[in-house]
């Protein structure tokens, strides 16, 4: 890690993502000078600009101007202006995971990492230590309701993070707590295989300086051969932290926490979906650990309102429900539908979904095809493929074709205008219409609503 000092000056390329927004913010709101750009303009970049960052809206190299240092996202080719600018000028160039682990260095650090369900946990986590008195600084990779953003710049001694292990950035870190969510088949274009992401996470796990929380129900995590001691949560009852007298309902669920076998208390938690429980879990037993007060784990749980674009309701179409969520890999999506169903009840669930990248299609697309089938009815999009370029015979008529064979409702509709037609012939009566992806998904939704809703 380079020196950093308070007379640098930080300029984001593509500042507009969730994990790099995050970031500058908290630079920025500690009294460094930030700056940034990105290829659009967007909700996140306008927030940033109200807050008094400059914001520039196209790479070109003028921007890197009296810069001191740069910080580049995963998503920047090396073909980007600025970075060329940047190294033309032999200006310290850091990854995101480097910048974090900057930052994570200079408090006591809770980094949450796993496959899925990152973005929850650290949120659940953040606000449960803000009821709880402690005033942490909070960086997610998703915009939370409760703190109206991806940041929050905390009075208190603790920073609660989310990782990202897609391109290994998170090995960079070393966190004081750490918590494992579960370890998955994702991200092969970088890893290439499932034994190098076990000894990714194998290699994070052995650099916390404290304590590792696991969720001991996933099975992947209890392979992996490791000399810490492991603080297990989940629904198995051999885990530390449980949960037994479930209650599950569309809107979320009821449940009493077990610690060693004793029940402790009971939660109601406002998100649904059985995966979420063992997310709560995760945050329960990092809070109890830490000491926080049953009563205030309770309180940040009941008056949690979600992360977008996370099973997210975002509209009203009559008594058709319009709900968005950010799944992409075929975990991540059963898990989804699967609440999606419980909350459906005897209505009819229309899946529109965009496949994110290339790679992952390529090596996921059947059980793609499995996890998508939970959908009565669905409409796959074209591959949005983040910063890939194109694989040959690579498309969404791969999952297609493995789909058609499981529910023979299933479409590929290559032109998004014509999305509302496709969902009218169905009838968007007595249904809920999902928006599923992690792409532009959540703009293609606010499209097609509107022209549903003018009809």
């Amino acid at each position: 890690m380079i020196k950093i000092s308070r007379e640098d000056r930080f300029h984001f390329i593509g500042i507009g993502g969730y994990g790099m927004s995050g970031i500058a913010q908290v630079l920025y709101e500690l009294g460094y000078s930030v700056k940034g750009s990105d290829i659009k303009q967007s909700e996140i970049t306008a927030r940033l600009s109200n807050l008094g960052i400059p914001i520039y809206i196209g790479h070109k190299p003028e921007n890197i101007d009296n810069s001191t240092i740069v910080v580049v996202s995963s998503a920047v080719h090396k073909d980007n202006p600025e970075l060329i600018e940047a190294k033309r000028k032999s200006l310290p160039i850091l990854q995101r995971g480097e910048m974090l682990a900057y930052l994570m260095s200079q408090k006591k650090s809770i980094g949450i990492a796993g496959a899925h369900g990152k973005t929850t946990v650290t949120s659940l986590i953040g606000i449960i230590m803000e009821v709880g008195g402690l005033s942490p600084t909070i960086i997610v990779g998703g915009e939370i309701s409760d703190i109206g953003g991806t940041a929050k710049l905390g009075r208190g001694e603790f920073l609660v993070a989310e990782t990202d292990e897609s391109d290994g950035s998170f090995l960079k870190l070393s966190p004081n707590i750490e918590i494992i969510t579960n370890v998955d088949n994702d991200h092969l274009d970088y890893y290439k295989n499932t034994d190098n992401i076990k000894n990714a996470f194998v290699q994070f796990i052995s650099q916390s300086k404290d304590f590792v929380f696991v969720c001991g129900d996933d099975p992947f995590l209890s392979e992996l051969k490791t000399d810490k001691e492991k603080i297990t949560y989940g629904l198995d009852k051999d885990n530390i932290y449980s949960a037994r007298n479930i209650e599950l309902n569309g809107d979320g669920s009821i449940f009493e926490v077990e610690k060693k076998g004793k029940v402790i208390g009971s939660v109601k938690l406002p998100i649904p979906g059985v995966h979420n429980i063992r997310n709560s879990l995760g945050a329960i037993s990092v809070a109890d650990f830490l000491g926080i007060p049953f009563d205030a784990i309770v309180s940040g749980l009941k008056n949690f309102r979600g992360v977008n674009r996370r099973l997210q309701i975002c509209n009203h179409i009559g008594e058709t429900v319009i709900i968005e969520d950010y799944a992409h890999h075929p975990t991540e999506i059963k898990a989804s539908l699967e609440a999606i169903k419980l909350l459906a009840k005897d209505k009819k669930v229309i899946l529109i979904f965009q496949p994110h990248r290339y790679t992952r299609t390529y090596y996921l697309y059947k059980d793609m095809a499995k996890s998508l089938s939970i959908a009565d009815y669905i409409f796959l999009l074209d591959i949005y493929p983040a910063s890939e370029l194109p694989i040959e015979g690579v498309d969404s008529g791969l999952i297609l074709r493995s789909l058609s064979e499981i529910n023979g409702n299933s479409k590929w509709v290559r032109d998004k205008d014509k999305l509302d037609e496709e969902i009218l012939n169905i009838g968007i009566e007595n249904s809920i219409i999902v928006f599923m992806g992690a792409g532009d998904i959540d703009c293609i939704r606010k499209q097609v609503v509107s022209r549903l809703k003018g009809l």
